[in-house]
């Protein structure tokens, strides 16, 4: 290695001296708040001016301060005050070369003074299970006087260590005083720096580098700073070596390297500061796996737990716990001193007490000891963490001996009804001074619930004896088999049949057969018509849905012959597919039933405020808008979603002023004969694209989505306009599904059944059926929800008409139980 050394002394003159550009010396590395630390300055460049900055820290400088050269040498002194723990920075700037240099320094205060010396004192190191035990908190400055501070204390099972590779608490004063600021120079704005660019004659090629250094010059190479940032870029992909080398390699093609270049590159350590802490072994140690026990209150035995009373009686160990003690409310006394006291848990084990401290001026410190829980015999119970109904196990007791002489032991097991066993549930072992033994029982899990398993270990000198409990799981799980079926036939005698097979193992109390059933699917269109009816409607379209749908179920009722009285009184939910009591189910749908389909007098004035406001919000034009007032205009989709609905409306015998139906239908008539002069512009267009400016560009060259509903509303009111249905059956692959069902009503209507049964077989393709549940759908990906072509419950409805009219009963059923699923 090498270290640049500056002696100075009498009539010393730095002038002689070469240094770099800008420096800045410290007289040390660490300094204490009251002391004076000498900077030294050095520039490359007699009787220069430097301007330095104390204390710049995050990007910010105070003003400066400024020191003159003697020769190329000044000095400059500054009081550390406490406010620079921990650290803080100096800047400096000169002007030199023509060129702007700058340089900082990084100065550390460490804040020593923050720091307590801080121990815990066990009364004792080494406790019986469930022994009452102390501990003492002392608590000092770095002078030894006693410090009143806050501690906070934590006693846990040494083990835990092992399986979390450490603990996960560092040193408390790094995490309070390991910080320090930061300091990011800015770069000085200067007008000494000149930037140039090549300049090409206009429309000329420019000429590029070749190769990864091709615009790096030769002299470039030489220097061992060049090097460092060419490795300091190309480490962060592959390495220092292969920058190293790609860089040297290219130097000698070049011929700028004539010796040998020593390059050294900094190696980050990301190692792990904290190092494991080793465990010392004792024979309590090899107890620590009753650590994850649970800790119901021990059970004394009695004297008949020895044989002919000559053991000596044990204490049932059941406190396990892998925390024995945490608080955060103590306060040493002026002393430096608090004490805590606890019961010791029963686990046979390492303990780890630590404490850590801190004082009002954020004065911390920590400290940390162990204690052993042991007894002379101990039994460990090896059982597993849960059995599964049937199982077969084997519970073993290890059983130590860590008296001075050899015993002989009585060593027993004792369980719930739970578990059974033909072993022998007592055996008697001898086992030698120091050693240990183990014993094993078979038993079978009978029953789930909690296992509760109690060995001992007796001797005439001690005994010992633990408790643990475990979950016995269920053999097998809660299971549901649903099955379903329709029944079709027209014929009253008609019934469906569905086998089933009963397993032979399960429970009774637990096994159900629940029968669900709808006698029609079309009884569920009343669940919906109070909620149409109670929706705070405002536009047009909500105003049409308010009363439409029920004026439809009454039509329908009426149609089937049904009274409508005795249908209110029967009113219920019974959608097989609904979770829940039908009972209940009933009786809430009961409450909720306050449905104008079962009052005529009621829907008459639901029907006759929704015609009447939708005649007030009808245009002048004879179309409808989404609101009316002033500045609204005619909307297609909206006009054609009206004049559709009245058409519904006057065939369920509503009564629909017959002039405000046809001003909306002779709308929907010019706007469709509108578009199909348009359409046949775009036809002329694509024989003649020099036709586009003639007709200012107003044409269109393919049918859409919404020409598709007014050709088939129009068709409804008795208008048919059978070149928009030349058009709209031309460009059907361009549409959505909703467009091709709804051409598809209209070309039944219009009996152009070769056209109508395309459309069908169009939408088939998306048809998905499921045969267990007798649902079918189509499967509409692709189109975006927010168009109203997109919405997937519209197209299925529409898809379920054209089912309908094409004599599709089944599917058709299939899809209304689908709708009755999905409804929200």
């Amino acid at each position: 290695g090498a270290q640049l050394v500056t002696v100075r002394g009498d009539g010393f003159s730095s002038k002689d001296y070469r240094f770099a550009d800008l420096e800045i010396i410290p007289e040390k590395d660490t300094c204490n708040p009251g002391e004076t630390l000498r900077l030294t300055i050095n520039v490359d460049q007699q009787d220069a001016v430097v301007w330095l900055f104390p204390r710049a820290a995050n990007g910010v400088c105070l003003p400066p301060e400024k020191v003159e050269m003697n020769g190329k040498t000044g000095f400059y002194d500054l009081k550390i005050e406490m406010r620079d723990m921990p650290n803080f920075f100096v800047e400096a700037v000169t002007v030199a070369k023509n060129q702007v240099f700058s340089e900082t320094r990084q100065i550390c205060v460490p804040p020593a003074k923050r720091v307590l010396v801080m121990d815990v004192v066990p009364s004792k190191t080494n406790y019986k299970p469930g022994e009452d035990a102390t501990a003492k908190i002392v608590l000092k400055d770095l002078q030894g006087n006693p410090f009143v501070g806050q501690a906070v204390v934590t006693i846990y099972d040494k083990s835990l260590e092992y399986i979390s590779g450490g603990s996960n608490v560092g040193d408390i004063s790094s995490f309070f005083w390991n910080w320090k600021r930061n300091h990011y120079p800015s770069s000085i704005e200067d007008s000494l720096r000149t930037y140039l660019q090549t300049q090409y004659p206009e429309n000329a090629t420019a000429m590029d580098t070749l190769g990864i250094f091709g615009n790096v010059l030769k002299q470039d190479f030489v220097g061992e700073a060049k090097l460092n940032n060419y490795v300091q870029y190309t480490s962060m992909d592959g390495g220092v070596e292969n920058g190293f080398k790609s860089m040297r390699k290219s130097a000698m093609a070049a011929g700028a390297v004539e010796k040998r270049v020593l390059l050294a590159a900094p190696i980050a350590d990301f190692s792990r500061g904290n190092a494991m802490i080793a465990m010392e072994e004792t024979a309590a140690d090899d107890c620590a796996m009753d650590a994850d026990a649970e800790a119901p209150e021990a059970e004394e035995l009695g004297a008949d737990a020895g044989v002919g009373g000559a053991k000596v009686q044990a204490t049932v160990r059941t406190n396990f716990a892998d925390s024995a003690y945490w608080t955060g409310a103590i306060v040493t006394n002026e002393n430096g001193e608090a004490e805590i006291s606890l019961k010791m848990p029963e686990n046979l084990t390492t303990w780890k007490i630590k404490a850590w401290a801190m004082g009002k001026r954020t004065e911390v410190g920590q400290a940390e000891t162990e204690v052993i829980t042991r007894k002379n015999l101990i039994i460990r119970a090896q059982t597993p963490r849960f059995l599964v109904q049937t199982d077969k196990i084997v519970l073993s007791a290890i059983v130590h001996n860590y008296l001075e002489s050899e015993k002989s032991v009585e060593v027993k097991v004792e369980t719930g009804d739970n578990l059974a066993t033909d072993d022998k549930t007592s055996q008697e072992v001898r086992i030698s001074a120091g050693g240990e033994t183990r014993v094993d029982w078979t038993f079978t899990a009978k029953s789930e619930g909690d296992a509760v398993v109690r060995m001992f270990a007796l001797t005439d000198e001690e005994s010992d004896a633990m408790e643990v409990k475990f979950p016995i799981i269920t053999h097998g799980i809660l299971k549901q088999d649903s099955f379903s079926g329709a029944i079709r036939s027209q014929d009253e005698t008609a019934s469906g049949t569905v086998e089933f097979t009963v397993p032979k193992e399960r429970k009774p109390e637990q096994t159900r057969l629940e029968v669900r059933f709808s006698p029609t699917l079309a009884g569920a269109m009343f669940d919906a018509v109070p909620y149409l009816v109670d929706y705070p409607y405002g536009c047009t379209e909500q105003t049409l849905n308010r009363f439409l749908p029920a004026a439809i179920c009454q039509k329908v009722v009426r149609d089937m012959g049904v009274n409508i009285a005795d249908l209110e009184q029967k009113a219920t939910n019974l959608n097989a597919q609904e979770i829940g009591d039908a009972a209940k189910r009933a009786a809430q749908w009961k409450k909720t039933l306050a449905s104008p389909v079962f009052n005529p007098n009621e829907l008459d004035k639901i029907v006759k405020f929704g015609i009447g406001r939708l005649t007030d919000m009808q245009c002048s034009d004879g179309g409808w808008g989404w609101f009316s007032g002033y500045g609204e205009y005619s909307s297609a989709h909206t006009t054609a979603v009206v004049v559709h609905g009245l058409t519904i409306a006057q065939a369920s015998d509503v009564k629909v002023d017959a002039n405000v139906l046809k001003r909306g239908v002779d709308w929907l008539e010019r706007y469709e004969a509108e578009q199909v002069e348009l359409l046949q512009r775009g036809d002329k267009v694509k024989e003649n694209p020099e036709l586009a400016k003639q007709f200012n560009y107003r044409y269109r060259t393919s049918a859409d989505n919404l020409d598709a509903l007014v050709y088939t509303v129009l068709i409804e009111s008795g208008r048919h306009n059978a070149t928009m249905g030349e058009y709209v059956y031309r460009d059907r692959l361009n549409m959505s599904p909703y467009a091709l069902a709804l051409m598809g009503l209209g070309f039944d209507m219009t009996e152009q059944n070769e056209k109508r049964d395309m459309v069908v077989r169009n939408l088939t393709q998306f048809l998905r059926q499921d045969d267990e549940n007798q649902t079918a759908w189509l499967d509409l990906g692709g189109t975006p929800f927010w168009y109203w072509y997109g919405s997937e419950i519209e197209t299925q409805a529409w898809y379920l008409k054209l089912l309908c009219r094409t004599g599709k009963t089944e599917e058709a059923s299939r899809l209304v139980k689908y709708l009755l699923n999905n409804r929200k």
